[in-house]
């Protein structure tokens, strides 16, 4: 499968969703791939993604995973204020 395949696929499966929901599983996705590039010894929860991607910016800086990671969780952030 090509990556634009790909692309079509991710459209064709999220096309039943408001605008809305099509972001938040989008973002989750972000969170999901991100994740496991942030290197800790301390097991990853919702309570504590914030401090662990903060530490991990400042120990690695800016890296794909944990950039990931922080928009994620940043777009969840604009739906639960929205």
């Amino acid at each position: 499968m090509h990556k634009q395949e790909a692309v079509d696929e991710v459209l064709k499966l999220l096309s039943s969703f408001s605008i809305k929901d099509k972001v938040e599983v989008l973002a989750n996705v972000f969170i999901v791939l991100g994740v496991p590039g942030i290197k800790t010894t301390d097991e990853i929860t919702r309570s504590n993604i914030i401090d662990i991607v903060l530490r991990d910016i400042e120990k690695n800086g800016q890296t794909l995973t944990n950039a990931l990671v922080r928009q994620g969780l940043l777009i969840l952030t604009w739906l639960k204020e929205d």
